[in-house]
């Protein structure tokens, strides 16, 4: 937000949920109120970063029709080490 306009994407389903539609639902849900509901912060971009073993994940990201921009080296801190993350 502010000069970037843009916006982090990041959520979590229970394995008992999984693979019914919540994220990806979800997730369009918030990019099309986030970027173009004239109540929502109007957004120019937002982003999804995703360990790149997460295939649920990645999943979820090319059914809302994100981009794969590239992998981000180290990016985030995660069970005592840095890990890259895809980011669409």
């Amino acid at each position: 937000y502010g000069a970037m306009r843009s916006g982090v994407v990041g959520y979590w389903v229970d394995e008992r949920c999984a693979g019914r539609g919540y994220a990806p639902m979800a997730v369009a849900l918030l990019a099309d109120w986030a970027m173009f509901d004239p109540t929502g912060p109007r957004l120019h971009r937002m982003e999804i970063d995703i360990l790149p073993e997460n295939k649920r994940s990645r999943a979820v990201a090319r059914k809302v029709g994100a981009t794969l921009e590239g992998v981000r080296r180290a990016y985030m801190y995660i069970n005592g080490q840095w890990r890259d993350h895809e980011s669409y």
